[in-house]
């Protein structure tokens, strides 16, 4: 009797130590939880594993590029201009550094000739256009010219050309006079000299209006 109470009273202990501790299991190993994505996704697992890592052998090599070989600039042309026979006008020269190309029919700007495919400075009449002609390097329209050369000039002026104009050839505008160092335009110093020299005529007699009296009669005393 004794007895069987004492083994009734040990297996009721038991049954209240596994109710109240319920069975903790064992973790599961590293490579068991490593495993499961493969398992899951074998194609994604499969391309990162065939992807190349760190120093593998399949990691390809970068792409050599040259390197950039950076040159500066040219140096602009140093100006080189055409000379022209002393005592000639040095305004307007010829930068012979700078020949733009004149083929297939081009038409050559500020007023130059195309000689051998450039644009340059012209020699002679027969270097310009039809109706052109050849003055201080220049090819002018013929009806624009007052002088070829300083040799046609008097009293010290020198022949000169006033300035190219906006049209594609330059030379629309362009005219040639003499100009005198002294007077800066086209009329010679001589004819400057005659013309301050020459005396001043007298104003006319201004005709006395009936204002004009009325002015002088104010300002007359008044009678004490």
């Amino acid at each position: 009797m004794g007895a069987s109470v004492l083994l009734a009273l040990a297996l009721a202990a038991v049954l209240f130590v596994f109710r109240t501790h319920p069975k903790q299991h064992a973790p599961l190993p590293r490579e068991s939880v490593q495993a499961v994505p493969a398992r899951r996704y074998p194609e994604l697992r499969a391309a990162i594993d065939q992807r190349p890592v760190g120093d593998s052998p399949n990691v390809p090599e970068p792409l050599a590029l040259p390197e950039p070989q950076w040159a500066p600039p040219p140096p602009p042309p140093v100006a080189r201009f055409k000379p022209r026979p002393e005592g000639e006008w040095d305004g307007m020269l010829v930068n012979l550094a700078s020949q733009p190309p004149c083929l297939d029919g081009a038409v050559c700007g500020m007023a130059r000739a195309c000689i051998e495919g450039v644009c340059t400075a012209c020699g002679s009449d027969h270097d310009c256009n039809p109706g052109e002609v050849c003055v201080l390097d220049h090819c002018l329209m013929s009806d624009r010219v007052s002088c070829r050369s300083t040799k046609e000039c008097s009293n010290g002026a020198k022949c000169t050309l006033s300035g190219y104009s906006a049209d594609l050839r330059g030379n629309a505008d362009l005219s040639s006079r003499c100009v005198s160092p002294r007077s800066g335009s086209g009329v010679e110093a001589a004819d400057n000299a005659a013309q301050v020299a020459a005396p001043r005529p007298e104003p006319a007699p201004r005709a006395v209006t009936f204002d004009d009296e009325m002015a002088r009669a104010r300002a007359l005393p008044l009678p004490e």
